[in-house]
């Protein structure tokens, strides 16, 4: 999962995506200074003030900004005319179906996946200062992990994102207990996922301060990387 092509905010406002393709965009919570709030709409910017600390506050506003510059830029409206809807898990959905995304963000990041050919669902995990890793909650006794995860913070955080991503797919979230779910490495660093007759294709990643990502879908994908600067 490689993050060396850079899209600055203000391109990402201007330039067009591609229609068709899948997308993963990461992006550092210092955006917040440059994310103008009206580009949510007033129930996003309620929800916004709502919470106590500002570190909230900015990762809500980079990751709900996002959302609408880059769903707007795809379906070439404004940012406040995406219809959205809400599903199973009260996952966002686009009304007409076009394109289908996902967000997460955690400590200093922001992750967003899109895709007009499937479900898609994303986990970003900054890792607990406490270093506990419970793996009771996490751990399937036949998951097979890539072995470059050499230490258990790796493993579990590995374990979690890809999970969580795998949940997150169709609304589910923690609701899909993450012990029931387990996880076959494939190549590279992406895996299989199986739980109940679902099987998902899912790619993990850590990123240079050890915060880990992963993103699943229903099938296969190619998928551009981009980093929002």
């Amino acid at each position: 999962m490689d993050f060396s092509s850079i899209i600055s905010l203000e391109e990402l406002a201007t330039n067009s995506l591609r229609r068709h393709a899948n997308y993963c965009f990461l992006a550092p919570r210092s955006l917040a200074k440059r994310v103008d709030p009206t580009t949510l709409i007033p129930a996003e910017v309620e929800r916004m003030q709502l919470f106590k600390f500002e570190a909230d506050r900015e990762r809500f506003l980079v990751a709900h900004g996002l959302k609408r510059i880059i769903l707007s830029n795809i379906l070439e409206c404004s940012p406040q005319e995406i219809p959205l809807v809400f599903g199973p898990g009260n996952k966002p959905y686009l009304r007409d179906g076009q394109c289908h995304f996902n967000l997460s963000h955690s400590g200093n990041w922001i992750v967003m996946m899109i895709s007009c050919e499937t479900e898609v669902g994303i986990d970003v995990e900054q890792p607990n200062a406490s270093g506990e890793v419970p793996f009771s909650m996490v751990s399937h006794p036949n998951d097979d992990l890539h072995s470059t995860l050499k230490t258990a913070e790796q493993q579990f955080y590995a374990s979690w994102t890809l999970k969580e991503a795998m949940s997150k797919w169709d609304g589910r979230g923690l609701d899909r207990p993450f012990n029931e779910i387990r996880l076959e490495a494939t190549s590279g660093n992406t895996y299989r996922g199986y739980h109940e007759g679902t099987i998902w294709h899912a790619r993990h990643a850590t990123l240079g301060d050890g915060a880990h990502i992963a993103y699943a879908s229903a099938n296969p994908l190619q998928v551009f990387h981009l980093a929002v600067s």
